[in-house]
């Protein structure tokens, strides 16, 4: 089945592009294992992207940022990269396999482990930033007006 190739409108395919190089999947040739192609396609990290954008907006206070002009786009490339930790760890935990016969053992695709450790990490670090973010959006509180000021 061959892969239809999408075209994504800018700032989508800026992001895609920055999120490549953040993980470094920009040369095939370095993904030895993965019969040197890229790690993941444009449309995963495009709904990555999206998913990281309406976890952002619907924290609270909500916010209604559209992507063409997200105000903080590290923070969107970090939610993308929490996203894609979540799933690649949950892909690797249901594919994984351990055999163990007489002493000898097998896992096959033992990762999810590692998944859920970056996770843990990112997720620290994406919160703390979320939460100075949406602080900096709220409107400064100044005081409460009495009404008995003007007695």
């Amino acid at each position: 089945m061959a892969e239809e190739t999408i075209v994504y409108p800018e700032p989508m395919s800026s992001y895609i592009q920055r999120f490549r190089n953040k993980v470094l999947d920009t040369d095939p040739l370095k993904n030895i294992l993965n019969d040197y192609q890229l790690e993941f396609t444009d449309p995963q990290i495009a709904g990555w992207i999206t998913e990281a954008w309406y976890m952002i907006n619907e924290a609270e206070p909500r916010t209604n940022y559209r992507l063409e002009r997200f105000p903080k786009t590290a923070l969107l490339l970090d939610g993308a990269m929490m996203v894609m930790l979540e799933a690649r760890g949950l892909l690797h935990l249901r594919n994984q396999l351990s055999y163990s016969d007489a002493g000898f053992s097998v896992n096959l695709d033992d990762k999810a482990g590692h998944y859920a450790q970056w996770l843990a990490q990112k997720a620290t670090l994406f919160y703390q930033e979320l939460k100075q973010f949406k602080r900096s959006q709220v409107p400064k509180f100044f005081s409460v007006g009495s009404p008995m000021r003007f007695w």
